[in-house]
């Protein structure tokens, strides 16, 4: 359709290109919102509908102000003429570097991470930071860094703003990673966001860590007077 518009001066033909392009455009929208809604697991199916629709949204304000400068600045027809190319070789790149498939059960909820502690009293407002207390096994002070790295996309993706692995500077066998949540109920619903698939890496990082040393996670919550002292999460397991 791109290449009609830039090249063909005839009316009847250009209408009839816009009317099929309108067709397959309308196909392809109705096409990838089923496969989003059918595909993403239920509890993240509004968060994950909300980046497709960012994106595909922001794409299209993006492009049309690049066609726009292009066209001015070239002219019409060749513009045209490189949206077209770049339509014909989007699907093409995507037959090359596909999408690596996640099998559903790995989207699956962990379903058994126990609550936080939480001393007596309402639910602190403001934003909540976790501490998780690591004790490497000998000689595996980097391999362990290595797994708290790639774990950090499941901390934000389930719910953190920020995210910071820490070594002792006296003793580098103590790693502290840190994150912030942005209140205390939306990090029990971070809990609920843990998949299988991150549950595997967090399994991956226990069994980096010294058995003689449990792994401590402390919350941390914004300071309120007369509120009871509280106490560290349950030694030996990683949750945060």
């Amino acid at each position: 359709m791109a290449l009609v518009l830039g090249y063909v001066h005839i009316a009847a033909v250009v209408a009839a290109a816009l009317a099929v392009g309108g067709l397959g455009w309308i196909l392809a929208l109705s096409t990838l919102n089923s496969l989003y809604q059918l595909t993403l697991p239920q509890w993240v199916k509004a968060r994950g509908m909300s980046f497709y629709l960012i994106v595909f949204q922001g794409g299209n304000a993006v492009g049309s102000a690049v066609l726009g400068i292009t066209a001015e600045r070239v002219g019409l027809s060749p513009t045209l003429l490189v949206a077209a190319a770049g339509l014909a070789l989007g699907p093409l790149a995507g037959l090359r570097y596909r999408f690596q498939p996640i099998p559903p059960q790995d989207l699956l909820p962990a379903g058994d991470w126990p609550a936080p502690h939480l001393a007596e009293g309402d639910p602190p407002a403001g934003p909540v930071m976790v501490s998780v207390e690591y004790w490497p096994a000998d000689g595996l002070e980097d391999d362990l860094l290595t797994e708290l790295e790639d774990a950090r996309f499941s901390r934000r993706r389930t719910g953190a703003s920020a995210w910071r692995v820490w070594q002792d500077a006296a003793d580098p066998s103590r790693i502290i990673e840190q994150f912030v949540v942005a209140s205390w109920a939306e990090h029990l619903r971070q809990h609920d966001r843990v998949t299988g698939r991150d549950q595997e890496r967090l399994n991956q990082i226990r069994a980096l860590t010294d058995p003689s040393h449990p792994t401590t996670v402390t919350h941390w919550v914004t300071p309120q007077r007369g509120r009871p002292a509280g106490s560290s999460g349950p030694p030996g397991g990683i949750t945060g």
